[in-house]
């Protein structure tokens, strides 16, 4: 099923303002199981494409893992077990015939999916949850980042300390910025726009005798939120 709605879009162009309206399609896909094949899949998402054109779709956006069931629910030691619900190329063979129907129709797609790269100078594979987005050409729409440092998800301490130095914007949880947002090494942007997170939870089971190096975890992660809440 295909949700639809609008959205306003405007710009800038010698000095006037123009605008228009870009429907949005929101393709809500049923379950999907772990032995489904990929090309099953995407007939469903075909189906779901032509239907965002008939009903005048500009765009329509998939939801995220779209070709693959929900897989990051199980877990497992060995990362590379879980290397089939990857996509190592896109479009792929699969994944070929949504791009291509896309072009036909003259509708533009987002899709969300697990990607695996090919290896880097050091012989690594690295594995994201990608979403892309498709113009109505079957062109994917790509934006390189670029700059003197490029830095990936784990590495927050080199993050910090790059926004520090001047080289670009760090995007962190407001608590590990906090101490350089007070003393005035960093400077806020774009905070109307900060998103508000709850906070971690932990669970654990509720059996009164803990092994012991659970019951310190328990009690300082109970004493550190105790803290925040003073101090807050």
């Amino acid at each position: 099923m295909v949700d639809v709605g609008s959205v306003r879009s405007s710009g800038m162009a010698t000095g006037h303002s123009a605008g228009r309206t870009v429907v949005v399609g929101a393709g809500q896909l049923g379950p999907i199981e772990r032995d489904h094949p990929r090309e099953a899949v995407v007939e469903r998402l075909l189906a779901l494409l032509r239907e965002g054109s008939e009903r005048g779709c500009d765009l329509v956006v998939f939801p995220e893992l779209a070709l693959t069931t929900f897989f990051p629910r199980w877990f497992e030691e060995d990362v590379a077990s879980f290397d089939h619900f990857y996509e190592s190329a896109m479009p792929g063979p699969a994944t070929l015939p949504l791009f291509d129907e896309a072009k036909r129709l003259g509708i533009g797609f987002c899709l969300g999916y697990a990607e695996l790269t090919d290896p880097d100078s050091s012989g690594d594979r690295h594995r994201y949850n990608t979403q892309i987005l498709v113009e109505r050409d079957g062109a994917i729409v790509r934006v390189d980042p670029t700059g003197p440092l490029i830095v990936r998800v784990g590495a927050s301490d080199l993050a910090v300390e790059a926004a520090v130095a001047g080289t670009g914007i760090v995007h962190l949880f407001e608590d590990w910025l906090r101490p350089r947002l007070d003393g005035g090494a960093l400077e806020p942007v774009l905070e109307p726009w900060w998103q508000d997170f709850p906070g971690p939870f932990l669970y654990y089971p509720g059996r009164r005798h803990l092994p012991a190096p659970l019951r310190a975890f328990v009690d300082f992660v109970g004493a550190q939120a105790s803290r925040a809440r003073t101090a807050g």
